[in-house]
């Protein structure tokens, strides 16, 4: 199982690099007055990242919302 899953590994990190090879051009992105010149992959990743980051965040909120409200309810009960 672990040969799986580096070769998932090596295949991810090859579909990034022909990603990010062949979207070399710039794109600008401009955000309240603010403006950056940068690959279009370079912006998809961050993107990507910032996404990763988010939904983490609103999982982990999520989690503790639902153990708090169970632990709550359950000492009401008693």
């Amino acid at each position: 199982m672990r040969y799986f899953y580096m070769i998932l590994i090596v295949l991810f990190i090859a579909f990034i690099a022909i990603f990010a090879f062949q979207n070399r051009e710039t794109a600008t992105l401009s955000f309240l007055g603010w403006k950056t010149s940068m690959p279009i992959a370079f912006g998809v990743i961050i993107v990507y990242i910032l996404g990763m980051i988010t939904g983490s965040s609103v999982s982990v909120f999520l989690k503790k919302t639902f153990k708090e409200a169970g632990k709550s309810k359950n000492s009401g009960e008693k």
